[in-house]
């Protein structure tokens, strides 16, 4: 497999907490958002994640959105 085929991203929540997950870079940003939800005992309805400040939908990818290894998601939570 080609190095390129995956990206390393960090998720950080709003009480600091942090993950980092590997993710090929095809993979649906739901992918990340359901993985987040279930480390941080969210309920997937309530968490949504922004990337470089804007909301990120959850059918683009890392590819999509450009992003390159070690880049931030912030995970916040929806009221």
């Amino acid at each position: 497999m080609k190095p390129d085929m995956f990206v390393l991203l960090m998720v950080k929540d709003n009480a600091g907490r942090a993950l980092i997950r590997t993710m090929r870079r095809t993979d649906r940003m739901k992918d990340l958002l359901d993985f987040s939800c279930a480390i941080f005992d969210v309920p997937v309805d309530r968490g949504r994640l922004t990337f470089s400040g804007k909301q990120v939908t959850i059918e683009k990818t890392p590819k999509c959105l450009s992003m390159k290894d070690w880049d931030k998601v912030m995970f916040e939570l929806t009221t």
